[in-house]
């Protein structure tokens, strides 16, 4: 059966079509709902409606700094993987921290709208908190991921929630067989009761936690920012009133809806297909289809997910939420990736994902390695729109969250005896090429956003040592414009008593490159590499023991490369040697340039030769 969630916003949808021909400054009088309104209400004007706009995201900005000030984890006071937003009382996002992660962003509606399922409107009172991570209410991401929002009540109204998303270190199971077996599930309810802490429900998450102490003190974090937005977003509303804030805030939606829409309006019409695969499930070793087919109508796109592969019974599965959210990311990407994202972004696309499959799954499927989907979901859009949009879209990046290492145990040294340790290692890779210039390296690509834990944090709040954390050459995908090259990290385990775990993509399926640029080198992680006893690990490993002293070489996959490699300027490849991103052998093999072995001059008629030019062709 298929299930085209996108009906939820069909009414909108037909209201935004209406509005999408407004300017700006037409919005001003128009926010709220058309031109009928009494004299007698306020008019928001454009200068006022572009303040409001600011102020909100300044508020975002403000409760990111708070967490990231307060945290614990170093997942979240160095990677930042949290993210701030703030939402109308009918749960549309108005506003998002400035370099937060898409997919907490883009889910944070369905969330909060599963919240108001369980909790409406009327039974929230000033001074409660509200809390879940069930994916399966309303739409989440997976169990890690929980979202505190906090109500702002004006004149006894809810006119807005701030709310935050976190990813919680110790949750997580990344080949369990049901979502009950990777972690605690918490339902929509109340975090605080009109100003009172829910300590029974803080002691069962505690009890569930493997560091209960860091875990209090990021939920603590993680309030406090909440609680920050929502004394700002009274100050704006002490400012200008109740409903100018409230006309702002649909006009915000409104006007990001029109700019969508106009981006979308200057796509070629059609239906564009393309098709790739996850290696693994984690449990069974065979490829996982995304099909992903796009149709471009007018101002409106609609993305269709029939012929994707069944769930599986490993964490890969998305939640339908999951999956609209890349969708929306990779069309925000190729439309109007300029100006801030609120929901008014996603009401001109619909998405369609057939129920039960990888996509759209049921209760009780696990999916505490949805991310790795998600970053497939992209290279599938992204590959689509590069039949029709080719100057927008990027050849495939490194196709993973970032070759993720978990390593958990027991901390022997004297400073730390007998706590318990766990890294959860999110470090960036390679992006793909474009039209226009090379692919990056050690970034992050597709829709998560965070940034990586320093060597030094690392080795402080573990007993593990860094040994390299390095760019790898001739790992990038040639081209015209030459994928982002590799990113490895070694880490030796000092604990006697240590589990690793890793989940990374691209082991099997290289990441693809665009108009002749070529495919990229495949991912790898590897215990004891070069040494006695040796083995390649599982992308979606088990959790293992691994003795004091072993060491684990995490390698990601390189990006690919965009236009043909026989038309990159030599000088450039000779610059990439220089930097050490190229090998002359590859100079050669993949780009057709001949180098002065002493003085790394490009050799021009050698070159021409090479690439069956006569020495005076461009």
């Amino acid at each position: 059966m298929l299930v085209e969630r996108g009906d939820e916003l069909v009414e909108q949808i037909v209201i935004g079509k209406a509005s999408s021909e407004r300017s700006l400054g037409m919005l001003g009088a128009d926010a709220a709902g058309g031109t009928s309104r009494q004299s007698h209400e306020p008019k928001l004007d454009p200068i006022t409606l572009e303040v409001i706009r600011n102020a909100l995201l300044t508020v975002t900005s403000e409760m990111k700094n708070v967490v990231v000030r307060t945290a614990v984890s170093p997942l979240w006071k160095d990677a930042g993987d949290v993210s701030c937003g703030i939402l109308t009382a009918a749960a549309e996002l108005v506003a998002q921290g400035r370099g937060d992660i898409p997919v907490h962003m883009a889910t944070m509606p369905f969330s909060m709208r599963g919240i108001l399922e369980r909790i409406p409107l009327v039974e929230i009172e000033e001074g409660d908190a509200l809390i879940q991570n069930d994916p399966y209410s309303g739409g989440n991401t997976h169990l890690p991921d929980f979202l505190i929002a906090v109500p702002v009540f004006v004149g006894g109204e809810i006119i807005a929630f701030s709310a935050i998303r976190g990813h919680w270190t110790d949750v997580y199971s990344a080949t369990a067989r049901e979502i009950y077996e990777e972690g605690l599930t918490v339902p929509p309810i109340k975090l605080y009761r009109c100003g009172a802490l829910n300590r029974d429900l803080v002691d069962v998450i505690m009890a569930n936690s493997r560091k209960p102490e860091d875990r209090l003190g990021d939920l603590s974090s993680q309030y406090a920012g909440c609680a920050v937005g929502a004394l700002r977003i009274k100050a704006i509303v002490d400012k200008y009133g109740p409903d100018i804030v409230k006309q702002a805030m649909a006009g915000i939606i409104t006007h990001s809806e029109r700019l969508t829409r106009a981006e979308i309006a200057k796509m070629p019409d059609g239906v564009y297909g393309f098709t790739d695969y996850l290696d693994n499930n984690g449990v069974e070793d065979r490829p996982i289809k995304i099909q992903a087919t796009v149709t471009v109508e007018g101002d409106g796109i609609t993305i269709d997910f029939s012929g994707t592969d069944p769930q599986t019974s490993a964490g890969i599965n998305n939640t339908y939420a999951a999956s609209a959210s890349a969708a929306y990311f990779v069309v925000k990407c190729v439309t109007d990736p300029w100006n801030p994202v609120n929901s008014g972004c996603f009401r001109p696309v619909r998405v369609i994902a057939p129920e039960g499959s990888l996509v759209n799954c049921r209760r009780p499927a696990p999916m505490a390695a949805y991310h790795e989907t998600q970053v497939r979901i992209c290279d599938a859009l992204f590959g689509a729109f590069a039949q029709a949009v080719p100057e927008r879209v990027p050849a495939a990046g490194y196709g993973s969250q970032g070759g993720l290492v978990i390593i958990s145990g027991v901390d022997p040294r004297p400073e730390r005896a007998g706590e318990r340790f766990i890294l959860y290692e999110v470090s960036g890779g390679p992006s793909g090429a474009t039209a226009r210039k090379d692919g990056l390296h050690g970034t992050r690509v597709g829709t998560g956003n965070t940034g990586n834990i320093p060597v030094e944090s690392v080795e402080t709040h573990n007993p593990l040592m860094v040994e390299a954390y390095e760019i790898v050459p001739d790992t990038g995908g040639a081209g015209k414009h030459r994928g982002g090259c590799a990113v490895r990290r070694v880490y030796r385990v000092l604990s006697p008593e240590a589990t690793v775990a890793t989940i990374y993509e691209r082991a099997t399926f290289q990441p693809y490159g665009l108009f002749g640029g070529q495919p990229a080198v495949l991912a790898a992680v590897v215990q004891n590499p070069g040494a006695g006893g040796e083995r390649a690990v599982a992308p979606k490993s088990r959790p293992f023991q691994v003795p004091a002293g072993d060491v684990i070489l995490v390698q990601t996959a390189g990006a690919g490369g965009y236009g043909d490699p026989l038309a990159r300027d030599p000088e450039l490849v000779r610059a990439d040697i220089r930097d050490g991103l190229v090998s002359r052998t590859a100079a050669e093999r993949d780009y057709g340039v001949v180098l002065d072995p002493q003085s790394l001059a490009v050799e021009r008629e050698a070159t021409a030769r090479l690439r069956g030019q006569s020495p005076g062709q461009p």
